[in-house]
Order: structure tokens, then C-alpha cells, then sequence
């Protein structure tokens, strides 16, 4: 083998290896915390301040609290979520309830994808003389999560 095709086949192993190195910095699975947060109920929440910049990929209820998968760019400083309701019920059986997920991350301009799982105590959902509700979460959810309490 020449000089000159060695120099290519190796050229080419270089950019192959390191091509396709972890440069979409997306973890494997998401990073559990502890409970993030309890749901608050805010009569005067505003949903138009909402941002769009964090992807809800997965929510699921288990016994009293949300769980949310979610995904965002950052890397460089630390994220707060906030979980709030403006407290209206829509009038349904069982009734029906809207949730917004807040996401500050307090002028992280990093560029790496972020995968955390979070966590949220629902009491406040509770509807009185009700044994569930259902929640919409940021309004996009197709099917809303059943809350059993």
C-alpha cells in the first residue's frame, strides 16, 4: 500500500471516529431529581410570558405527583422549574385542569441538550367532592395525564 493511500485510509478513520464522537451532547436516559416542585395555583398567571424553549417529552401521574421529561439547551448554569395553575377547573366529568411548566434558566446561553426528569406534588389539583382530574399540561397535551387522588 502507497504512502499516499495509507495518508487516506487513516485521513478517513479520523474523521469517521471522530465524526461521530458525542457532538449532540444528548444524554442516554434523563437525570432523575427529587421532587422539583408543588404545584402552584395562581390567579393571575399570565400564560402568554410562557417560553418555548423546553420540549415536554414525556409526563406521566404517579400516586400524588407529575412526572415530566424534559428537554432544553444549557449546560452552563443552573435551570428552575416552576409548576403553575391559574386554578380553573373546566367543567367536565371529571373536571379538567390546566398546568404550566415554567422554565428560567437564568441567561444560560450553552448550547448543550439537556435531559432531566421532574417532579411535581399535585394537592392544589385536588377538586373538591372529586376523586380525580385530568391535567393538560402546557396545553399540548392530546390526551391529558389522569390524576387519582
Amino acid at each position: 500500500m502507497s504512502k499516499s493511500n495509507q495518508f487516506v485510509l487513516w485521513f478517513t478513520g479520523a474523521i469517521i471516529f471522530f465524526g461521530c464522537s458525542s457532538a449532540h451532547n444528548v444524554p442516554a436516559s434523563p437525570k432523575v431529581m427529587a421532587v422539583t416542585g408543588v404545584l402552584r395555583v395562581d390567579t393571575a398567571f399570565d400564560k402568554s410570558s410562557l417560553n418555548s424553549d423546553i420540549v415536554i417529552l414525556q409526563s406521566s401521574v404517579s400516586g400524588d405527583t407529575l412526572w415530566l421529561d424534559v428537554e432544553y439547551s444549557g449546560g452552563c448554569a443552573a435551570h428552575s422549574f416552576e409548576l403553575v395553575s391559574k386554578g380553573l377547573w373546566m367543567k367536565s366529568l371529571p373536571p379538567k385542569l390546566s398546568v404550566y411548566l415554567i422554565h428560567n434558566n437564568h441567561g444560560d446561553a450553552c448550547r448543550e441538550v439537556i435531559r432531566e426528569k421532574l417532579s411535581f406534588l399535585l394537592h392544589a389539583a385536588q377538586y373538591p367532592g372529586q376523586r380525580r382530574v385530568r391535567l393538560s399540561v402546557n396545553e399540548i397535551n392530546q390526551n391529558p395525564i389522569e390524576y387519582n387522588y
